[in-house]
This record gives structure tokens, C-alpha cells and sequence, in this order.
């Protein structure tokens, strides 16, 4: 299923620009909207997609206010396989709705950001640019244990010691593809 997801996917992402959101259920549609509301208000004119888990949608009124404020509501089940739907929940829904929202260059924010400013600069920034990614710091220290970095073929000395925040993050989808792949099948697969 992973592999005629992928199939999927790749058929018909890639244009323009444009912010992803993580929400959904009685928990995180609250903050997505907020989000959203304030992604707008900072005079941000890209696109907004706000992706749910298969089993957690917008209920049908809320979708309706998410729609006034410019931002289409999808649910990561219309993409993804039925017998993918259990493991699309928390973590993985990150790089799955990177993977299948219909940009090519994403912003992903997680559903309690709450922008100060608009954030379209940050896809003109010349270290995205370059890249293709633009990732921040995160608090935690880099909890991979050994095994998987030789699993990689990463020797020691390039290892990382910190890790990155992942609910915010500037990625090129066609750059990134296989790494978002690899990615999300590590997020499914917990005990690879």
C-alpha cells in the first residue's frame, strides 16, 4: 500500500507555494483555525491547506469557516489508502501532508503556531534557496540510537547531537522528494 500511495502522490503534486497545517478532531481544529486566522491577518496571501487524519476531520460547519479565511480543509484518508488510516495519526501526519498537499514549495507550520509576521519571506530566504529546506533548532537533544545511523551509512563524526523543530519548516517537495519519502516510511514503520 506504502508504494501505491507513493505512486499516487507523485502523480500529481507539483505548483507553486503555499502554507500546510496539521489539524483536525475536537483537539487541533481549535489551534488550526487560530492559526490560520492569524497567518491572515499578518497579510499572508498563500495558500492554506489544513490536512486532517483520516479518522479526526473538521466537522462540516467548521470546514465553512476555514474556507471563509481562504484555506481548503483535506483529509489525509481521501489520499492514503484504507489500510494506511490507522498508522496516520500524530507524528506522521507531518510528512504525510507535506507529501500530499498539491505544493510544490511547502511552509509548514503545526496547528498552535502563531505567526507575528507574514511568513511568505521565508520562501525567498537565500539558505532555502540554496537547500531546499530551512529547518530551526528544536530544544531536544538527538535521540537516534546508533543502529540507525549505520543503518544509513552515516559515520560518527557527521552524526548530529540536536535535533530539529518539526512544526515549522520551508521544504521543496521536488528537491526533497525521496528524503520526504524515506521519512514518512521511518514515521510509519516505528520499529524499523
Amino acid at each position: 500500500p506504502y508504494t501505491a500511495a507513493c505512486r499516487k502522490l507523485s502523480s500529481w503534486f507539483i505548483q507553486g507555494r503555499g502554507i500546510v497545517i496539521v489539524g483536525g478532531g475536537p483537539i487541533y481544529s481549535p489551534p488550526a483555525f487560530a492559526c490560520v486566522t492569524f497567518v491572515r491577518k499578518t497579510g499572508c496571501q498563500l495558500p492554506i491547506e489544513v490536512w486532517t487524519p483520516p479518522h479526526e476531520p473538521i466537522p462540516d460547519g467548521v470546514v465553512a469557516q476555514f474556507e471563509a479565511l481562504g484555506a481548503a480543509v483535506r483529509n489525509l484518508g481521501d489520499v492514503f489508502p484504507q489500510e494506511m488510516h490507522h498508522t496516520l495519526r500524530k507524528h506522521v501526519t507531518k510528512p504525510a501532508a507535506i507529501l500530499a498537499s498539491s505544493f510544490r514549495e511547502v511552509l509548514l507550520l503545526d496547528a498552535d503556531n502563531i505567526p507575528l509576521r507574514d511568513p511568505t519571506y521565508l520562501l525567498d530566504h537565500d539558505l532555502y534557496r540554496d537547500s531546499g529546506l530551512l529547518m530551526w533548532p528544536d530544544f531536544w537533544s538527538c535521540e537516534a540510537k546508533p543502529s540507525a545511523w549505520d543503518a544509513l551509512g552515516i559515520p560518527p563524526h557527521m552524526r548530529p547531537t540536536g535535533s530539529h523543530e518539526s512544526g515549522e519548516m520551508v521544504i521543496d517537495k521536488q528537491r526533497a522528494w525521496r528524503p520526504l519519502l524515506l521519512a514518512l516510511y521511518l514515521n510509519l514503520r516505528g520499529d524499523v
